[in-house]
């Protein structure tokens, strides 16, 4: 059976308790007493405005006496209005609530008189009354005479006032998608954005206006002639944007859609009867239970700290973390499942696996397509370059309070607001922290609220499709913790070594007697010894985070250095497996990074600044002690980041030396590059950094050299004659 997610496609009913899901407001909504005063629908895309605005119009049309603008079949006006270009200064001027008001009040006058068919109407207004007038063709001639606009509104005011006031009969107006209708002024780019930044922009504030300039005329027409009634639905993120006095009126004529995770729950169980569910399995107590086959969830990531075995989850919670809690979205989910899943042919014969497997791709890309969704809805408009800078910081699906200085502020707050970024609270009265997000497009564009403070902030599901498109499934889930609003959030154990004090960092000597005294020359405001004891001293995100990428990196850039011996020995060979590794140092884990921007106080965004160079530190010994890099080759690549830092003299005179000494206070490096300045420069680095050397000697090296299977006979036999990394000077420390 197919499922309606499109409201125009619903049809109505007598009994509406049959077919929809009815909670109070809902129930208060479609009432059609003569005392009706519940007018206006506001919801946030997907919550069942038009679904509900056709029901009631159906519900209507068994009150005798009453006259309708669509007939029986349509219901509802749809607004087709296609605005035209606006110039500067006119969209300046349609911006206005005030212009809008008096747009709608002309529009619904000359509509509410071709309803009631009234013959006494002043000469000056028959002519506006057409046959196949409607409010779309009303708009559409207002904003293509704009010039003419002001006049117009002006010289039919009284007369319209005027007869409007001779109708006696009942009218029943129903108006449905003004918000899609001025959507293509939203999105589209205007030059006149240029002047007002974001939450200023006058596009956004038409397409607001647009909207609640709907509501405040209809409200007055409502009051003014009670056998008159207007019913319009609104966005709500347009609806937050009502003006205070105006507010308070309208809102006791509105209902506010939305709907708690227990009535979506419900709504998924009328859409599943209405599937005739039971067709997959007959034993299964419970409807989802008996559509997906299967009563838990096991996540393929995460583990449970107390059984050790994979966390178990409930499929109705599963499927409703991956939605923004609206109903179209579970609908959609439903019939996807139900077209690409669970269709196939003894689907409930399937090993338990298989039919995880299965569900969460579908699961995965849809919750993608309502991602992709949101981002058009939100207004003014959402930054997807910015978004992209987003992903690629982060290192797993939720940021430590101490990391919010490596990105930026404003997009932090704004994704809160949207919904996207969660928090975590104390639970009163019980150990360990509970999860919450924001209810999303329930946001007032020109007001963000306060990010609210957490010691963790979370990524909401549906984002992680579109994370792992770009940075890959590695690290991704929280390995103990399933993110969802409402869920518990357990702490993550920290994997960093500490247990070995503080000492087992600190370098044994460190160039230009840094260690106890600042040099600004060298880039630093503070001794180095504080910038050490503040980063290693207690287990915190960003030394986690180190800990993460320095193997990480180290891996790639041997790839790369690996692959590129190789493609200068056989030229026009392995160009692709270059570029793969380089994207990663580039993009996941910026191999380019800010290696000399100075040190000031040890405030998180300074330790973060130290966190890069003790990376790049370890990266340069790395590509010196043990890939046989000479100066050059790591400062080119160090500085640009590209894949020809093999060339000679890249970037210019500077000197490589002097680079690296103020960067990475490493002692001993001298002139000459030999084996007496690399044992040297092992012997009085800190224990972490030679255990590091020597794990990366014995292991990831050797992976590398060994995985010889994709290259040609003769290509292996070069790679073994060459020795290209010659580690047998460490051997001697290797049991040290």
């Amino acid at each position: 059976m197919k499922l309606i997610s499109d409201g125009r496609q619903f049809l109505p009913v007598d009994n509406p308790q049959n077919s929809l899901y009815i909670n109070e407001a809902i129930k208060r909504y479609l009432g059609t007493t003569e005392r009706d005063e519940i007018f206006f629908l506001v919801g946030p895309k997907g919550i069942g405005k038009t679904t509900l605005l056709r029901q009631k119009s159906h519900l209507y049309r068994q009150k005798p006496g009453m006259k309708f603008n669509a007939n029986s079949n349509e219901l509802v006006e749809y607004l087709t209005a296609s605005p035209p270009s606006f110039s500067k200064d006119e969209l300046l001027k349609f911006k206005s609530l005030d212009l809008w008001e008096r747009i709608w009040r002309y529009c619904l006058r000359i509509i509410a008189l071709k309803t009631a068919d009234l013959t006494e109407v002043s000469k000056e207004v028959r002519p506006l009354l057409t046959n196949s007038l409607r409010i779309t063709s009303l708009l559409q001639n207002l904003l293509s005479s704009r010039e003419e606009i002001f006049k117009t509104l002006e010289y039919y005011e009284q007369f319209l006032m005027n007869d409007v006031g001779k109708i006696q009969s009942g009218v029943a107006i129903f108006i449905d998608n003004v918000d899609q209708a001025f959507d293509r002024i939203l999105r589209n780019y205007h030059h006149s954005d240029n002047f007002y930044k974001g939450r200023n922009s006058p596009t956004a504030e038409l397409w607001v206006n647009a909207q609640i300039g709907l509501l405040s005329a209809a409200y007055d027409l409502n009051c003014d002639l009670s056998h008159i009634k207007i019913f319009a639905t609104c966005r709500r993120e347009a609806f937050e944007l009502l003006p205070g006095p105006l507010r308070s009126n309208i809102e006791n004529y509105t209902t506010k859609l939305e709907y708690s995770k227990t009535e979506i729950n419900e709504i998924l169980e009328l859409k599943l009867q209405e599937m005739k569910v039971g067709k997959v399995d007959p034993k299964k107590p419970y409807l989802l239970e008996k559509f997906l086959g299967f009563k838990e969830r096991p996540h393929p990531f995460i583990i449970d700290t107390v059984t050790k075995e994979k966390r178990n989850e409930n499929p109705f919670d599963y499927l409703y973390r991956h939605t923004f809690g609206r109903p179209r979205e579970i609908v959609i989910l439903l019939q996807e499942l139900n077209d690409k899943v669970i269709s196939a042919p003894n689907y409930y014969k399937w090993d338990i696996e298989e039919k995880l497997n299965r569900i969460s791709e579908v699961v995965n890309l849809a919750s993608r397509d309502f991602f992709d969704w949101y981002q058009d809805e939100i207004i003014p408009h959402f930054d997807k370059i910015q978004l992209e800078k987003f992903i690629k910081l982060l290192s797993t699906n939720y940021i430590k309070q101490e990391e919010l200085p490596r990105f930026d502020p404003d997009i932090i707050k704004a994704y809160y607001v949207f919904g996207l970024i969660g928090y975590t609270i104390r639970r009163p009265g019980q150990d360990g922290l509970l999860q919450k997000f924001l209810p999303a497009a329930k946001y007032n564009y020109k007001g963000f609220t306060n990010l609210q403070p957490s010691e963790y902030y979370l990524i909401h599901s549906v984002m992680d499709q579109s994370i792992i498109d770009i940075r890959g499934y590695e690290n991704h889930y929280n390995p103990t913790n399933i993110i969802g609003n409402g869920y518990p959030f357990k702490e993550p154990e920290v994997s960093f070594e500490h247990s070995k004090g503080i000492d087992y960092y600190y370098p044994l000597k460190v160039n230009a007697n840094r260690w106890k005294n600042s040099n600004p020359n060298y880039k630093h405001h503070l001794p180095l010894k504080n910038y050490y004891d503040n980063y290693f001293s207690s287990p915190n995100s960003l030394n986690e985070t180190l800990e993460k990428e320095l193997d990480k990196s180290f891996n790639e850039l041997t790839s790369l250095h690996f692959y590129t011996l190789l493609g200068r020995q056989f030229p026009g060979e392995y160009s692709e497996e270059k570029q793969k590794c380089l994207y990663k140092l580039q993009n996941e884990l910026k191999l380019k990074r800010e290696y000399q921007k100075t040190l000031k106080d040890s405030t998180p965004g300074n330790m973060l600044i130290f966190q890069n160079r003790i990376h790049g530190r370890l990266l340069f010994l790395g590509c010196y002690l043990l890939l046989n890099m000479d100066y050059d080759p790591i400062h080119n690549l160090f500085v640009s980041g590209s894949d020809n830092y093999l060339n000679d003299q890249i970037l210019g005179s500077k000197s490589k030396l002097d680079y690296f000494r103020t960067s990475f206070f490493i002692h001993g490096l001298s002139k000459n590059q030999d084996l007496l300045s690399k044992e040297e420069i092992f012997t009085h680095l800190s224990s972490f950094e030679k255990d590091k050397i020597k794990k990366w000697a014995k292991e990831i090296i050797p992976s590398i050299i060994n995985n010889l299977n994709d290259l040609k006979e003769n290509h292996k036999a070069w790679v073994l004659q060459s020795n290209l990394f010659n580690t047998d000077w460490l051997s001697i420390h290797m049991a040290e």
